[in-house]
Formats: structure tokens, C-alpha cells, sequence
């Protein structure tokens, strides 16, 4: 037990260690609540009494897509078990970090599996079934062999040196991997065992912060289970799969830019809608989610020894308001999230151990990753330069060793997301597209270099915080005070002011090296991609990567300084008030329309998705009414293809491009139609009072939108109009 002159750094700063806290705390609770206060109240949701399926009809549905989403979850686990019996070793923090690890790598195998299917023409259920069937006896076959084959060796041995059977794998440490493996050793000496601490599962500060874990984890189950509305998903993320399934197998969609990206978490959405109800997807989505709050619980648990710390870092990651609104929405972020916090502690541990297998850990989560999102292309150098770095301390032929392993995880990583690359790289030209167009010699029958170069420059300056030195001496502040869902200015999302409390004591631990030497590197890597996050797109979704690994060490910064009584009740009092807003913030966001009454029966899917998707009459009736041979363009009606059954034509991002290229680009209102008709469009569905609005129109004169003007009146047919939205007929 350091005294308080050791632990505080004189004795006079360490009494006011703890009020140096609550004022820290406190004044960071009272800047979010204010700042929240300020956020107009949402209007109550206008809901019609009656009309839904009851409580009964909606379990039944519900226990539907979690059977499928628990199907789809274990086959990846099972997969992934089977992938980690290669070689892969262990990541030295326990079991359940193991296995979240397996969850990840096997995600990315069942998803480049699924990609098969759709390739052949097999995506129909019965051979995705037979697909999630082998995943299962993978998962039954790798459990019955590793209880047959007896209890693993010790990771903390493995890190030591001393366990024979995996000297040929790990390297005998250095003085610095001695000591922090001792720091491990110690850590892990004190954690709870069974049967010794058998008190600790009644605390009740450890119950508290996990109830506020499971209560946003019923937000996100909620969320989940309701009919989708989330804008993204709608357009692509579930969408697209939608289509591949009507069309039994992977087609392209022109309409749909970013469904060209890498798409292994939309696989796994195909497998859900192909065998179960729509909200399978979300419910696999929150899956990861869950995964990445377990992890983050189990290494914090390791790192401190203590279930109570493990609970408050998993109550911080599972509050941040933009994964509560997020985890149960089809998207990829929670995937995202998982995989680069196994890569972030891959590495860390990689550093301090020096176990080449955990290079393949790695560059495999790495690659899972790339597989979802080009955002994970942050992470490549600066995982690289930590490889050469460590590299120059080793003898020469133990470089050639470390450098061979750190190929081998390259390509692995490589492997994952390559089919994705050679899919774009046949349809466009460039394995990256609609990214880097000037890089390749790309081509779209669609796309443009003009819209690239748009797309480009939206995506970084439009969001974040853009005027020079003050922006970036202000963004700790305003990413986590002043953050806003759907204001791109403010960051399109929130953190909470968490993670900027205990920011000043987890660099004071780095800096200290008061936390084991592969938690200094994992959240040194975490900072660093938080760093170029700062200088790329600031959405705030692209960051939540980096949330849970700079949790743990900031959990294992609070444990250094709680050296007593009252700074344990200072930084426990604040982390419970900071947590309590952060969850008043998601829970508020993510129910303010009322989703818990579809998923409890007590209205209709219909009823649901009238009153959150305004377009939605207009969909059904184009549904009803349009045969095979009609097609309708959309404009600015966010991309939405997921609820639109017949033909259709639209303008990913830039809704309201195609109709404006027209428009500016014809003399006369016959030639607009004329225009339109080479779409095949027959059908035009606009949101009219952002089309003819001076601040978005895209008409550039007076006399453009005259010609629009003309057109209509001339050569169409108005079928119906609210909202500000129109649906026109071409008339034949």
C-alpha cells in the first residue's frame, strides 16, 4: 500500500485528491445537463389507441428473431472457435475476452462464407441454414475438444516464460515484459476465485453500475425489436440485403453508392432476413454490442482484480448515448467497435508478451474490420510502425522471426475483406470505390469523379468542428458537452462527458506507467485513432471504436488513485452521477417516438411506421399500385429503398442530383420529360418543399425552376400530396 505522499504526491494534494475529483466531476455533470436541458423537448409522438397484434402475437415474432439472431451469433462463435484452434493462441485476459475475440473472427469467416452463397445464386434459407448448422457443430466439436484436452496453459505463464508447451511461440521476455508480466501475475493474484471472494457478487455498488449496463442494454433491445427506421439502414445496410435475397443472389445496385463498400456485417443482416423476422438483423448488431461491453468487463476485471471496477467500466462503454440508440439498429458500428478493441488489445498484449500468435489476433480483427468500414485503414500504420518499433529491440534473427509473423497477419487480415475489394475492382476499377476515384481507373454507370469529390469533401468537413487552432483546442469540450445527434456540425452523435473525466488521471497512469505495459500500448493505439479520427470525418460513430479500450484504462487509472476510502468514494459518486446522465441521454434519445409500443403489441407495424417515416403512405400506395414495368424516381426521400417493393431510382447522399442535372441541363419542360424518360422513370416522388427550397434546391436559375414548374403541369399527373412530399405520374 503506497502512503499518501507516495499515491498524491505530497500530502497536501492528497486530500484534495478527492475534491480535486468531485469538483472535476461535478463540473462536468452540471455543463452536460445544462446542455442537454437546452435541446428542445421532442413532440409527443401522435399514436392511435388500438390496432396492434397484442403481447402475445409480438413475443411470438420476437422469439423468432432471437432464435435467428442466437443461430446466426453461435455459428460465428463456433467458426471463430474453430479459426483460434489454428494457431491463434490466447490474448492472456480470460476466457470470455477469448471468446468475444472468436465471435469476431469468425463473424468475418461466416460473412465471407455468405458472400459465396450469394455468388452462386444460393440465397435461399435452406443453404444458409445448412451454412449456420456447420457453424454450430464447430462450436459443439472445438467445446467437447477443449474439455477433452483439460484445462489451457496459464496465459500469465505464458507470459512469463515458464509454461514449456508454448515456449516455441512466445519469446523469453526482456526485463520490461518481466516486470509487467509481474504486475499481471499480481493483478491476477488478487482478482476474485471461485470460492474466495464469494461476497464480492453481493456488492452492491457492482450490482448498481450493472443494472445501468442492462438498462441501456433494454434500450437497445427495444430499439431492436421495433420495425426499422434508422435512416442508414433503410438506404443500405438492410436494403441492400433485401434486394440480394429478392434477386437470390449478390447483384449490384447502382442506386445505392455505399452499397459497393465492404459488406460482412450486412452478410450476416442477409442470413437474418433470409431465415427470420426483419429484426433479427438489429438483434445481431446488438450482439456485437453486448460482446464489446462483456469484453471490456472481463479485461477491466483482469487488469484490477476487482468485479467492481469490471462493472463500472462495462456500465461506461454500454451508457455512451450514441451506442445505446445505436447497438440495436442494423448497422455496423458495434462490429466495428468489437473488432478493433480486439486489435487494440491484440497488439497490447503482443507488445508486452511478445507472443507472435497474438500478431494473427491482430491482423485478423483488423481485417474484420476493413470488412464493414474503410475506417479501420487508420489503424494499418500505426499498428505497423509498433511492429517495427518492437522489432529493433529483438536480435536479428528473432526480427526475421517477429517481421515473418507480422506478413502472415497482414495477409490474413488482407484475406477478409479481399472479396469485397475484387468485387469493386471488377464492376468499377477500384477496390475502393466509390472512395479514391483519382487513385484507379474508376467507372460507374452512375457514379461520377464530380460526385466522389463531393462525397469526399462532405464526409470530412461537414462534420466536426472546422475553424482552425480554437476548433481543436475546443473539441475535448464539445465532443463530449455539446455533441448532438443529427447536427453534423456537432459530431451527428453523443459521447457524454465519461470519458473526459477520467482522461487527466488515465494520462497521468500512462505517463506514470501505473497500468500493465500492454494496456499503455492498447490505449496509446487508441489515442492515436482518436487523433487521425480528429483530423478525418469527425462522427462521432466512427469514433466509438476506441471507447472501450480507453475505458479500461481509465477504470485502471481510478483504481491506481482510489488508494483509500474517500478517493474511492469520490471517483465511485462521480463515475455513478456521469453514468446516470449519460444513460437519462441515450434512454431519451432512443425512446423519445414510443418504439416500446410495437414491440410490446400495442400498435401495428403499419401504424408504426406511419407516424416515424412520413413517406411511408406514399410507399405503400406505389406498392399497391405500380406493376413491374413502372419505376419511380426518388427525390430527397433519404435513399429509403428498404419498405419500396417495385422498381426505383435514386441519388445516394446527394438526393436530389440526378432530377437537378436534368432539369439545369434541358431547354424546354419537354426536355425534362424526355430527360426522365431515359431513367425509365414513370413515376417522380419528391419531397417538394426541400426540392424547391432557395436554401437546397438544386436548380441554379430562376428559369430552371421554371422548367420544372412547366414540366409538371405539362406532362404529369399529381396522385397525391402531404408533408411537403408529392407523387407526380408521368403521363404517357
Amino acid at each position: 500500500m503506497r502512503d499518501a505522499r507516495e499515491a498524491g504526491g505530497g500530502m497536501g494534494l492528497a486530500r484534495l485528491g478527492p475534491l480535486i475529483v468531485l469538483v472535476w466531476g461535478g463540473a462536468l455533470a452540471v455543463a452536460f445537463a445544462v446542455d442537454r436541458a437546452r435541446i428542445p423537448v421532442p413532440p409527443e409522438p401522435v399514436i392511435v389507441a388500438g390496432g396492434g397484434p397484442g403481447l402475445l402475437a409480438a413475443i411470438g415474432v420476437h422469439a423468432r428473431a432471437v432464435f435467428t439472431a442466437v443461430a446466426i451469433l453461435g455459428a460465428a462463435a463456433g467458426l471463430g472457435r474453430c479459426v483460434a484452434g489454428l494457431g491463434f493462441g490466447s490474448l492472456g485476459l480470460g476466457p470470455l475476452v477469448d471468446r468475444c475475440a472468436e465471435l469476431v473472427v469468425g463473424g468475418g469467416v461466416l460473412a465471407v462464407a455468405i458472400f459465396a452463397l450469394g455468388h452462386t445464386g444460393l440465397f435461399t434459407p435452406l443453404p444458409i441454414a445448412v451454412l449456420l448448422v456447420l457453424g454450430w457443430l464447430g462450436l459443439a466439436a472445438a467445446v467437447w475438444q477443449s474439455r477433452a484436452a483439460g484445462p489451457k496453459a496459464d496465459p500469465l505463464a505464458v507470459a512469463s516464460g515458464t509454461d514449456p508447451g508454448a515456449r516455441d511461440a512466445a519469446l523469453v521476455p526482456d526485463a520490461d515484459c518481466e516486470e509487467s508480466a509481474g504486475a499481471d501475475r499480481a493483478a491476477a493474484a488478487g482478482a476474485p476465485r471461485p470460492g474466495s471472494e464469494r461476497g464480492k457478487w453481493r456488492d452492491p455498488v457492482a450490482w448498481t453500475l450493472g443494472l445501468a449496463a442492462a438498462a441501456a442494454g433494454v434500450v437497445g433491445l427495444v430499439t431492436a425489436l421495433a420495425p426499422p427506421t434508422a435512416r442508414d439502414a433503410l438506404a443500405y445496410h438492410l436494403a441492400a440485403p433485401k434486394a440480394y435475397i429478392a434477386a437470390g443472389g449478390i447483384v449490384e445496385l447502382p442506386w445505392s453508392v455505399l452499397s459497393y463498400t465492404p459488406f460482412a456485417a450486412e452478410m450476416l443482416f442477409t442470413a437474418g432476413l433470409a431465415i427470420g423476422p426483419e429484426s433479427s438483423a438489429n438483434l445481431v448488431h446488438l450482439g456485437y454490442g453486448a460482446a464489446a461491453v462483456l469484453l471490456v468487463a472481463a479485461a477491466t476485471r483482469r487488469v484490477t482484480g476487482s468485479l467492481r471496477w469490471g462493472a463500472a467500466s462495462a456500465a461506461i462503454v454500454a451508457t455512451v448515448p450514441s451506442i445505446v440508440w445505436n447497438a440495436g439498429i442494423a448497422h455496423n458500428e458495434m462490429w466495428m467497435t468489437l473488432a478493433l478493441t480486439v486489435a487494440f488489445v491484440a497488439i497490447g498484449q503482443w507488445w508486452e508478451r511478445r507472443d507472435r500468435r497474438l500478431l494473427l489476433w491482430c491482423g485478423a480483427a483488423i481485417g474484420v474490420a476493413l470488412a464493414a468500414k474503410h475506417t479501420a485503414l487508420l489503424l494499418v500504420p500505426i499498428v505497423a510502425l509498433i511492429v517495427l518499433a518492437r522489432a529493433r529491440s529483438l536480435e536479428p534473427s528473432e526480427q526475421r522471426r517477429t517481421l515473418r509473423y507480422a506478413v502472415e497477419a497482414a495477409l490474413i487480415g488482407l484475406a477478409i475483406p479481399l472479396p469485397w475489394y475484387v468485387q469493386n475492382a471488377v464492376r468499377t476499377s477500384n477496390p475502393l470505390f466509390p472512395f479514391f476515384w483519382s487513385a484507379f481507373p474508376t467507372h460507374s454507370p452512375v457514379w461520377d469523379q464530380a460526385r466522389a469529390e463531393m462525397l469526399e469533401t462532405y464526409l470530412r468537413f461537414s462534420y466536426g468542428q472546422r475553424d482552425g487552432i480554437a476548433g481543436w483546442l475546443r473539441l475535448p469540450w464539445d465532443l463530449s458537452i455539446r455533441a448532438r445527434s443529427d447536427v453534423t456540425a456537432l459530431f451527428d452523435g453523443v459521447v457524454g462527458p465519461v470519458f473526459l473525466f477520467l482522461a487527466p488521471l488515465t494520462i497521468l497512469a500512462l505517463v506514470r506507467s501505473r497500468v500493465p505495459s500492454w494496456l499503455r500500448v492498447a490505449a496509446g493505439v487508441a489515442y492515436a485513432f482518436v487523433f487521425i479520427w480528429a483530423t478525418q470525418s469527425q462522427q462521432i460513430r466512427f469514433l466509438l471504436p476506441a471507447l472501450p479500450v480507453l475505458a479500461i484504462a481509465g477504470i485502471a487509472a481510478c483504481r491506481e488513485f482510489a488508494t483509500d476510502r474517500l478517493r474511492s468514494l469520490a471517483i465511485a459518486a462521480t463515475l455513478a452521477l456521469l453514468v446516470g446522465l449519460n444513460l437519462a441521454a441515450g434512454a431519451r434519445e432512443g425512446l423519445a417516438d414510443a418504439p416500446y409500443r410495437p414491440v410490446l403489441g400495442l400498435e401495428s407495424r403499419q401504424a408504426y411506421l406511419e407516424r416515424r417515416l412520413p413517406y411511408y403512405r406514399f410507399y405503400e400506395r406505389l406498392n399497391r399500385e405500380l406493376g413491374p414495368d413502372d419505376r419511380v424516381l426518388l427525390v430527397n426521400m433519404r435513399n429509403d429503398g428498404y419498405y419500396l417493393d417495385v422498381p426505383f431510382v435514386s441519388d445516394s447522399v446527394f438526393e436530389d442530383y440526378t432530377i437537378g442535372r436534368i432539369v439545369n441541363g434541358s431547354a424546354t419542360p419537354e426536355s425534362v420529360r424526355d430527360g426522365l424518360r431515359e431513367l425509365g422513370a414513370t413515376h417522380v416522388l419528391s419531397r417538394d418543399d426541400i426540392l424547391l427550397d432557395p436554401r437546397f434546391t438544386p436548380f441554379e436559375s430562376p428559369a430552371a425552376a421554371s422548367r420544372w414548374s412547366g414540366f409538371l403541369s405539362a406532362y404529369t399527373e399529381r396522385l397525391d400530396s402531404r408533408d411537403g412530399m408529392a407523387l407526380y405520374a408521368l403521363k404517357k
